[in-house]
């Protein structure tokens, strides 16, 4: 499954999750607002039927009050009444029960009213006498009254006893949804924790456990190890796996080629430039007599030119060693002054055409850790290149120091131009050569300094560069451990 289509599903299911949720509160929430309003319409139909009541009390009174010349509000209380029931067979009409008690308890009420009428005719102040004789002969009204009432009584009683469980804190079905709404909650909060946690596991497995492997190939790529991981699948990182895979096979193929090449070059040029060497050689020592100035002098040039040849081919041989891995370096104690004093004694004759002086400072601790033939090639070579780049009659300064950290460093200080900063990046890499101020190039391959530091790193130190403390110039130098318990092995 490409990584597009696993991300997609990832991301939907927590949706799809969180959406299922949402609609189950939804739900439980109109739940309880259904019963919170089947309350509150309870309590509605109580308070009303109650409010009843009293109006058919008042119209009772009111009757009363009219049989002895008062105010007669009769019609306006009826009125009330009526729109009352109305009101009350609305808020019923949902249960039938409910909805037959109001409209019966509706009928007694227009009857007892009816029938107060009857009986309620108005007397003059005067006339109480006849008025309370009036109601003796009409006994069957009074007894049809009273029946009247004791149902309307009943109805309301009946009622209220309907709605009465209504009334209380919540419904059962409210108090229900609530429970219900609560163990939502709680297995919306342990899913969620369950599907973060399922998602990070998945991400962890199929992608940055993945991504974990990728970097690792690179960074053994980087130290040029062969034994890469696959990565199985048919997901986007696969594919960059295998495109990875086959870049890097490309890579050590063509390495394979590059070193088989250099060293068929390299051992295939030390033969006949050694004869060569040794044959021009014997030319300018013993038959120097019988040649003449000029060709004497072509002759030093051709012997001087394999010279050159010869070191390259050592060179290259060295490279190819250093590369890969098959080089052997014998560390042990060594002091400073007996490495230094055999360094600079191969090159002042090249110090001498330009009557170069060389400086010497050393520490209090001349010993120091290294392969010393190794070491004296990296010393030879860094004053080598500062005598190449340094003026007629300066001075190159060669220059031991321990540093903070229990190693020693050599330093190789010279009086010329410097490097330029954009070439300080590159100076020890590979076919590398310093342009001069006159824009030509000293002779020579690029690949001294890149040697040196291949030699120091193999013994567990360090190259680096820094502008002198002068104008101009340049120091070289490298690091390496002043204690075996420093030393890798």
């Amino acid at each position: 499954m490409k990584l597009r289509h696993q991300i997609m599903i990832l991301l939907s299911v927590p949706i799809l999750c969180q959406a299922c949720t949402l609609g189950i509160l939804m739900q439980s929430v109109t739940r309880i607002d259904a019963a919170v309003k089947e309350e509150q319409r309870a309590k509605d139909i109580i308070t009303l039927t109650k409010d009843l009541d009293r109006l058919v009390n008042r119209c009772v009174l009111a009757m009363a009050g009219a049989s002895f010349g008062v105010t007669d509000t009769t019609d306006y209380s009826r009125k009330v009444v009526q729109e009352k029931f109305q009101l009350l067979m609305k808020l019923v009409s949902s249960e039938p029960k409910a909805l037959q008690i109001a409209t019966k308890q509706s009928e007694d009420v227009e009857r007892l009213l009816t029938n107060l009428a009857d009986l309620a005719t108005p007397l003059a102040h005067n006339d109480t006498k006849l008025f309370l004789a009036q109601f003796v002969n009409k006994d069957e009204y009074r007894e049809a009254l009273m029946i009247n009432f004791d149902d309307l009584s009943r109805d309301s009683e009946e009622l209220i006893a309907i709605y009465k469980p209504m009334t209380l804190e919540l419904r059962p079905q409210a108090v229900k949804s609530r429970a219900d709404l609560q163990k939502v909650l709680l297995a919306l909060m342990i899913s969620s924790i369950f599907l973060v946690s399922v998602i990070a596991y998945i991400v962890n497995k199929q992608t940055l456990s993945r991504l974990q492997i990728l970097m690792e190939n690179i960074r053994d790529f980087s130290k040029n190890k062969r034994s890469l991981r696959k990565l199985e699948g048919t997901d986007e990182l696969a594919e960059l796996d295998q495109a990875f895979h086959s870049m890097s096979q490309e890579k050590f193929r063509l390495d394979e080629i590059q070193n088989s090449l250099r060293a068929m070059v390299s051992h295939d040029l030390r033969s006949p430039l050694s004869a060569m060497s040794l044959t021009l050689e014997l030319i300018l020592e013993f038959r120097r007599d019988k040649v003449d100035e000029k060709t004497a002098d072509s002759l030093r040039r051709i012997y001087s030119d394999v010279q050159r040849l010869s070191r390259l081919a050592r060179t290259l041989l060295d490279i190819e060693k250093l590369e890969g891995g098959r080089i052997q370096v014998d560390v042990r104690a060594i002091d400073w002054e007996s490495l230094i004093s055999q360094s600079l004694g191969s090159v002042r004759s090249l110090a001498a055409q330009k009557k170069i002086n060389f400086e010497t400072v050393l520490s209090d601790d001349e010993a120091v850790f290294c392969d010393r033939d190794r070491t004296i090639q990296c010393v030879v070579n860094l004053v080598s290149n500062a005598i190449k780049f340094s003026p007629e009659g300066s001075l190159v300064k060669i220059q031991v120091s321990a540093t903070k950290d229990g190693w020693q460093r050599l330093e190789v200080i010279d009086e010329g131009p410097g490097v330029p900063p954009s070439e300080i990046g590159s100076l020890f890499n590979k076919f590398i050569q310093l342009q001069q101020p006159d824009s030509t190039k000293k002779e020579g391959s690029g690949l001294g300094l890149y040697i040196c530091r291949l030699l120091i790193e193999a013994q567990g130190g360090t190259v680096g560069y820094r502008r002198s403390i002068g104008e101009s110039g340049s120091c070289f130098y490298f690091e390496l451990p002043a204690s075996s318990e420093f030393c890798s092995e």
